[in-house]
């Protein structure tokens, strides 16, 4: 593992794993996509772009990782499973193209 945080770990290839321990899964109750947003942010790591459709079955927002240049796709689908204290696994890749206009235009 390279970077750890309570609610957040990073591993050699990119990747990270997410939880919600139980005071952020309380918050999470009132403004779940706030709270990712905050613990995303205090790791380096940044919403871009707009949500768009990662799948034929569902949506999904780009997460990049300012610290390791790279990027996520999550799923909100997912956010289900965060609130109820499990785990979620983002798995990086390299940013395209498109998302370096993105981070460009956005200002990362």
């Amino acid at each position: 593992m390279l970077r750890e945080h309570a609610n957040i770990k990073e591993f050699k290839n990119g990747n990270i794993n997410l939880k919600f321990d139980r005071s952020l899964a309380k918050e999470a109750e009132q403004n779940a996509v706030l709270v990712l947003r905050n613990l995303l942010s205090e790791f380096d790591c940044y919403f871009i772009g707009e949500t768009y459709c990662l799948c034929n079955y569902g949506t999904g927002h780009s997460v990049y990782n300012a610290h390791s240049d790279l990027v996520y796709n999550f799923f909100w689908s997912d956010l289900e499973a965060l609130k109820q204290r499990k785990t979620v696994k983002l798995f990086a890749r390299k940013p395209t193209r498109i998302d370096r206009e993105i981070l460009k235009r956005e200002g990362h």
